[in-house]
């Protein structure tokens, strides 16, 4: 069974087996970059966050800190990935042209766990997300058929290990069913997950890719369909996402959207 790792930062869109891994990444390694991935820019996805946040390491007695992705939802509301912002004391956002926002609270989703990545969802609220852009969620209704190419999108590191990139990176990788995905994993992929890119790797979200949007095209309006979560490292085999269209209910619980 791939061990499964956090994706702190977007990777080089790669995956590396051992285990599911999220996709953050401490501002000292550096993030990963989305593997496989192009350049792109803010006026094209003009939705992403970078949130850069701060941790208390209680051993040391240190501040840490590292890269996740974000996405804009709403006029004060940040949606990213649990395991980002699990443990945080400090949040910092970040939009288009490196225009600040500020940051008034942050929410983890209550039923969040860390071992399995389940409920892998957080907010945070902003007084404004000006200039940033709002897009669009995904209703329980919207079908995505296998195969269909999505878009990830992401600020981290282009391989394993490298540095974190400086220019905002997309991806195309395809839908994959749950059942497909769980039998690669050899565990469940939960109902509030989804799994994008190929069986044997290939483009795919790394460390400091975590709660970076996964967009499904829509004509000229994309629609939020997934927030990057874990993967069997980076650019190896499937990635996994937290089901936007699944957390709705929750979504606007908290949003009031």
């Amino acid at each position: 069974m791939p061990p499964i790792t956090r994706r702190h930062a977007l990777c080089a869109l790669a995956a590396l087996f051992g285990g599911k891994h999220a996709h953050a990444q401490t501002s000292v390694q550096g993030g990963l970059d989305i593997v496989r991935g192009k350049r792109t820019t803010s006026k094209e996805h003009p939705w992403y966050v970078e949130l850069n946040i701060v941790t208390e390491d209680k051993i040391v007695r240190e501040d840490k800190s590292y890269l996740c992705g974000g996405v804009v939802i709403g006029d004060q509301w940040i949606l990213t990935a649990a395991h980002c912002l699990a443990g945080a004391t400090k949040v910092e956002a970040f939009v288009k042209n490196g225009v600040s926002l500020d940051v008034t609270d942050f929410i983890v989703h209550e039923e969040y766990v860390a071992k399995t990545f389940k409920h892998d969802l957080a907010l945070v609220r902003v007084r404004s997300t000006l200039p940033a852009v709002a897009i669009p969620l995904a209703t329980p209704r919207m079908d995505i058929p296998n195969g269909e190419l999505l878009t990830v999108t992401g600020k981290g590191v282009t391989r394993h290990g490298g540095e974190e990139s400086e220019e905002l990176r997309e991806g195309k990788v395809p839908y994959v069913d749950n059942k497909t995905c769980s039998r690669k994993y050899g565990e469940e992929i939960f109902p509030g997950m989804m799994c994008a890119g190929t069986e044997s790797g290939g483009t795919d979200p790394c460390q400091g890719d975590s709660g970076g949007p996964l967009t499904k095209a829509h004509g000229k309006n994309p629609i939020l369909v997934g927030i990057v979560s874990s993967g069997a490292g980076c650019g190896r085999t499937y990635g996994v996402y937290t089901r936007v269209s699944y957390y709705r209910e929750w979504i606007t619980k908290h949003t009031g959207d």
